[in-house]
């Protein structure tokens, strides 16, 4: 390792080359012990030419800054290589050292680093009335403040739980408004109040409570923190200017007093001055005037002081109302205007300022406001969050000042649905959006409504900046529905299914209804197309959907199937599930004249004489309901259907759609998915197709075991009808393969006759589907009293 040594008038800097190993953290040590003197505060190590930096590296470092630490100093490190970084961060030592990104920025740190008293007397503010200001300048830029909320709700202090939005806190940022934080928006209403966050520090505090404020400083690696407000102000961590403050009278300067000095100096100062001016602030606190309740709707501002000789950090906005404010966002304006708590007094200039009280001196190390404020949030004790009256008054301060060009109202996210939506609401529209926080807009695409009135939608989002987002599934529905799939995803896809699997990554719920946001493990990226297996059935040949139909029994559901366990099942109960039977039963007797006391019916297309359906179920089922059968039970999904399986262009297929998910007869999903390809993947129009259709359906009805899969015959007419029936036979084959051993192909039977019973209560089915579900339920009757019971245990 080689180093150049060079002492500026803010820093001893090190400009270091090459790998400190063992051997390059020997020559280091000895550097630093050569050039750095007890005068010497601010250390400054540029890396830019450093490829490799072992512990031993580390160690020299750390020593360096504990001896740097006793004497109120500090070490910095720039121009990190991404090697070296990584090995900072593993070790965790990125949050110990001060990092930045140029030597430029780092020696301007450590400018900063400078006492507030040397730099009163080097930059003081002639037009400074009420305040000794002097100030440093940065570059300047175009600050927005980004405002949220409803002007009518707050103004009116009628809030409900859809009126709090979450958003993602942004290390960096500053912001105040009223909220809570947590996952759920819904669960933070009860516990609203003031909300402040502090750059790398969150405080809230709920309306009327006497306790000190929670907080919470996420680590760098943390997950996303949710902060859910009905309002909120936000601006990044930029300052145009850094203040530092002295009192002019023995009683100090108040927050007036103060907003009218910096609006004075920006005058004076900055072309064009924006009269809108935010601040962070560090001060010493002489006499506090304020109240915790002041952003509860309906309370005003005390102005007798609450607290005296502590530390206080606050951000705020300062409005100079006399000026021409035409340029602004007047929604976004409003929002800010109207909060209550403003008090009587001066009429030229609007301050909302909150703060927190610490119980400790201040102590003016550095003009660093940002290093102020958090190591202040992360080492003193907090007793209170409040809304500040003008009249508070301080010692002295430190601040960090910017000028406001812009305020945009965030509002609420767009929400865009490609195409009709019926069952499309309000509540829909709240869940939705604080399914995603932190967007800028998101567009629905529907793929597929269930029985319950649940909505299933491909998302296409765009993040903040707007981005691309990657694509997501959506799902809107009752609360207790919502709740059985997310059941039914812990218990057995998160348990099972590993590789192309379902991720629930978000949850909300809003009264009655609730919703969830998946994600999908191996999908390519954003472009990627997202459609459901019906529509790809529909679309493509049966050579091409063959193979979609083993990757998903051998591959994706093979956690479920691979490892089947014999269990007694009292498979009658378990099939005793009719979608509608009212109206099934109402259907049957007034299209074919059917008494649920006879036993026989006459069936069509030469079939004769069979068992009647409506007798079998009302009579025969609840004699068998108590019969146990040794069959295999796994894990199934309960409600597999050609819409409950998504792919995209690549051949990834995922599941969703996990309310019915659970231990079961291993056979449920494939009977399910027969009936749905002969009873609704085929659309029978005429007779002449019922007729096909019925005389391709008696061989499967007759088969003996699971092994005897009938051929089908080479003169199909309908083409719909083939594709059909070739996935109907690599459906049996998979009941051969996951029913080792169990010959008896009975209990198939029976589980296909719900399946196939309900068509007779679908809204989606013509009456020629209907007939066929009626034919073929009599068919299934008819062979189960024939074959008696099969092999049951009691």
């Amino acid at each position: 390792m080689e180093y150049r040594f060079l002492r500026t008038d803010t820093a001893a800097l090190f400009i270091l080359d090459g790998r400190i190993d063992a051997s390059g953290s020997i020559r280091l040590d000895t550097a630093v012990k050569e050039h750095v003197v007890p005068a010497d505060r601010a250390v400054l190590f540029d890396m830019a030419g450093v490829s490799y930096m072992s512990s031993a590296g580390i160690r020299v470092f750390m020593g360096l800054e504990k001896a740097l630490r006793e004497r109120d100093g500090h070490l910095l490190l720039c121009s990190v290589q991404p090697a070296v970084l990584k090995v900072l961060e593993i070790t965790g030592f990125d949050r110990v050292f001060t990092l930045c990104s140029t030597r430029d920025e780092a020696l301007h740190r450590c400018r900063l680093e400078k006492g507030p008293a040397e730099a009163c007397g080097e930059t003081a503010i002639p037009e400074a009335a009420h305040v000794r200001l002097s100030a440093e300048s940065f570059p300047d830029y175009c600050a927005v403040l980004k405002v949220s909320g409803s002007e009518e709700k707050i103004c009116a202090g009628i809030l409900d739980p859809e009126d709090l939005m979450p958003r993602i806190f942004t290390p960096g940022e500053y912001s105040m408004g009223i909220g809570d934080v947590g996952e759920s928006a819904a669960e933070s209403f009860p516990d609203r109040g003031m909300l402040l966050t502090t750059g790398n520090a969150i405080f809230w505090k709920p309306f009327e409570s006497p306790d000190p404020p929670d907080f919470l400083i996420p680590r760098k690696d943390a997950p996303r923190v949710l902060l859910n407000c009905a309002f909120s102000a936000a601006v990044d961590g930029q300052f145009h200017e850094i203040l530092v403050a002295g009192p002019v009278r023995p009683e100090g300067f108040s927050l007036s007093d103060i907003f009218s000095d910096i609006a004075a100096h920006a005058r004076a100062s900055r072309k064009n001055c924006p009269p809108i001016i935010s601040m962070v602030m560090y001060a010493g606190i002489n006499d506090l005037a304020g109240t915790p309740d002041a952003c509860s709707p309906g309370k005003k501002i005390r102005s007798d002081p609450l607290y005296r000789s502590m530390t206080l950090v606050s951000f705020g906005i300062g409005i100079d109302t006399t000026a021409d404010l035409s340029a602004y966002d007047h929604d976004a304006l409003d929002l800010i205007l109207c909060q209550n708590g403003q008090e009587a007094g001066r009429q030229d200039l609007f301050l909302y300022q909150t703060g927190l009280v610490f119980d400790a001196p201040p102590t003016f190390t550095t003009r660093d406001i940002s290093r102020l404020v958090a190591t202040t949030c992360g080492q003193e004790p907090c007793i209170d969050l409040v809304r500040l009256s003008a009249g508070t008054l301080l010692s002295r301060a430190v601040l960090g000042v910017t000028y406001l060009s812009a305020i945009e109202h965030t509002g609420r996210m767009p929400i865009r649905i490609a195409g009709e939506c019926p069952g499309w609401n309000r509540t829909f529209e709240t869940i939705t959006r604080w399914l995603h926080p932190g967007c800028r807009d998101i567009e629905l695409i529907p793929l597929t409504g269930g029985f319950s009135g649940t909505l299933v939608f491909r998302v296409n989002a765009r993040d903040s900046r707007g981005r691309s987002m990657m694509p997501l599934v959506m799902k809107l529905g009752k609360w207790p529905v919502i709740e059985d799939e997310i059941r039914g995803y812990t218990d057995h896809v998160k348990r099972y299914i590993q590789n192309n699997a379902t991720q629930i990554i978000e949850t909300e719920r809003l009264g009655e209804y609730g919703g969830i946001l998946y994600n999908f493990v191996g999908i390519r990226g954003p472009d990627s197309n997202i459609f459901s297996l019906e529509d790809f059935y529909l679309s493509r040949t049966t050579d091409e959907i063959l193979p979609v139909f083993d990757a998903l029994f051998r591959v994706v559901l093979r956690g479920w199937y691979g490892d089947p366990k014999k269990k007694e099942i009292a498979l009658y109960q378990e099939y005793n599930r009719f979608w509608k039977y009212e109206e099934i039963r109402a259907y049957a007797a007034s299209k074919f004249g059917a008494d649920p006391g006879e036993e026989e019916i006459e069936l069509p297309f030469g079939l004769g004489r069979s068992t009647n359906p409506l007798w079998f179920v009302e009579k025969v089922m609840p004699e068998r309901l108590s019969w146990l059968f040794e069959v295999y039970e796994s894990s199934v999904h309960g409600d597999l259907n050609m819409k409950n399986v998504l792919m995209d262009e690549t051949g990834n297929l995922w599941l969703i759609d996990f309310a019915e998910t659970r231990y079961s007869h291993i056979l449920r999903d494939i009977v399910k998915l027969e009936a749905v390809l002969k009873g609704e993947m085929v659309k029978t129009s005429s007779r002449e197709t019922l007729a096909e259709l019925v005389s391709l359906d008696v061989p499967f009805l007759s088969a003996r075991t699971f092994s005897d899969i009938p051929e089908l015959p080479h003169t199909i007419r309908d083409p719909a009808l083939e594709k059909a029936f070739r996935c109907v036979r690599k459906l049996r084959e998979y009941a051969d393969m996951i029913t080792p051993g169990d010959g008896d192909i009975s209990q198939y039977y029976l589980g296909l006759l719900p399946y196939t019973l309900n068509l007779l209560s679908y809204t989606s089915v013509n009456e020629y589907e209907k007939e066929y579900g009626w034919i073929t339920a009599s068919l299934i009757c008819r062979r189960l009293m024939e074959s008696g019971p099969f092999v049951r245990t009691s």
